[in-house]
């Protein structure tokens, strides 16, 4: 057999085999998902009445009447059904992304298992009123869980990747740790946002009210002001900064290992002690930073009491943690050209510039649209360090978006669901934004 012929083979996607073996893992974990899925709202009500009175048609027919009464049961509609139904979807869209629809309903069977756990430790005074909602959610989650045994049962090819188990134990650390620390928490802050909830006062459903606050608060647009300033302008500094120094260090020099240490450290610092670090650089009265201007014969620059100084300084600070960030990848991508390629464009052009242009830059094009999308994400959230320098002053100067939601929902109002509404909003942001990388380096490499 030549090799072109095994070059060719391996390209070849694997062909199904049809063994009588029918289920794998993922299959089971599908099931199990489900049945997790409709236990979980079938339970739930035995709990919340806690005595004999309650019948299967007690949960079948009581109308979601008043789910205003505990807002936190809304999610219960959509939230563990809903995930179930997308698994499901997947699994009949792609046949052959078991997995993918087994993890969907898992999830969704343990989202249900969250949600019961939240009701008994934290509604026990007011169990009574979660029973309509959670009987519509029962029914969300019937259909979802019905749908995943039917697929169970389909028969379907298997693929010799598809055999083993192994990759799930290793990734299954993780999943936990995002489901219970990150998904369950924002589920709930989701739920909040429906909500008018504030420290000492329960919560009332009111639908969509906090989304259109958004749209009418003027600090709302004074925060979006202050935070695409700070996102425009320190990820264009940081890239330029990132990308010009890993060039000055992409060469073998004597203690240029010691110095590429020694740029990494503020990125492993904590950004609030950056932030109070920067407070202490940029004092007006005693600082270096102004100390270092006024021994060049230039005027002390007032940094906490101007609102554009205020935010140039809270900029400088936060591209001087992110800059090492650029500095790591950039310079990694740097060194994974080949020095054939320079070899042979010297043969045309000496220029460092022109060599810079037409191979450096090209080549680290992908490395910099990456760690570009990171950072601007990364800028949009910034807190700590407005929060340490300037205290979000002068006035409002350098009160971010981020800024902005902390204070409403934890810092000084306690408006929980306006506060939650907020940080959603910044998360649709956020994922739109990487929607749109990863969709547009899809269709290049496609």
């Amino acid at each position: 057999m030549t090799a072109e012929n095994v070059s060719s083979q391996s390209l070849v996607r694997p062909q199904p085999e049809v063994n009588g073996q029918r289920f794998i893992p993922a299959d089971w974990v599908m099931l199990a998902g489900a049945a997790l899925m409709v236990l979980t709202f079938l339970y739930i009500p035995w709990v919340l009445r806690g005595d004999d009175s309650f019948t299967a048609q007690t949960l079948l027919t009581a109308p979601p009447r008043n789910m205003q009464n505990n807002a936190s049961g809304v999610a219960l509609i959509v939230v563990s059904g809903g995930i179930g139904l997308l698994g499901w979807l997947i699994a009949v869209r792609w046949p052959r992304n078991r997995r993918g629809a087994a993890g969907f309903a898992f999830v969704g069977g343990l989202i249900g298992l969250g949600y019961y756990l939240l009701f008994v430790i934290n509604n026990s005074a007011n169990l009574e009123a979660m029973l309509e909602p959670v009987s519509l959610g029962f029914w969300v989650a019937l259909v979802a869980a019905g749908a995943l045994v039917i697929q169970f049962f389909i028969p379907r090819p298997l693929y010799p990747d598809e055999k083993s188990p192994a990759g799930w134990f290793f990734i299954m650390p993780g999943v936990v740790w995002v489901l219970f620390f990150t998904l369950f928490p924002l589920l709930h802050s989701f739920t909040l946002s429906f909500t008018n909830l504030r420290l000492g006062r329960d919560a009332e459903f009111i639908g969509f009210e906090n989304f259109a606050r958004i749209l009418s608060d003027q600090r709302v647009e004074e925060t979006i002001v202050t935070t695409l300033f700070l996102a425009v302008f320190g990820v264009i500094f940081t890239l330029f900064l990132g990308t010009f120094i890993a060039w000055l260090f992409n060469r073998t020099l004597p203690g240029l290992r010691i110095f590429r240490t020694v740029m990494t450290i503020p990125l492993f610092a904590a950004p609030i002690a950056l932030g109070f670090l920067g407070k202490v650089m940029f004092n007006q009265e005693n600082g270096p930073i102004n100390y270092m201007l006024a021994s060049f014969g230039f005027q002390p620059v007032p940094w906490f009491t101007d609102p554009v100084a205020a935010r140039v300084a809270v900029m400088i600070v936060d591209t001087w943690q992110w800059t090492p960030f650029v500095f790591i990848v950039v310079l990694a991508a740097m060194q994974s050209i080949s020095d054939e390629l320079y070899e042979a464009a010297r043969i045309d052009t000496s220029n460092g510039w022109d060599l810079f242009r037409f191979i450096t830059f090209p080549l680290i094009a992908p490395a910099l649209g990456t760690v570009g999308i990171l950072r601007l994400v990364e800028t949009l959230k910034i807190l700590d360090i407005p929060l340490a320098m300037t205290d979000g002053g002068p006035g409002t100067a350098t009160q971010t978006y981020s800024y902005y939601t902390y204070i409403t929902g934890l810092g000084r109002s306690f408006n929980l669901g306006y506060g939650s509404a907020l940080a959603f909003g910044l998360v649709i942001v956020a994922i739109i934004i990487t929607s749109i990388y990863f969709w547009r380096v899809r269709e290049r490499f496609a």
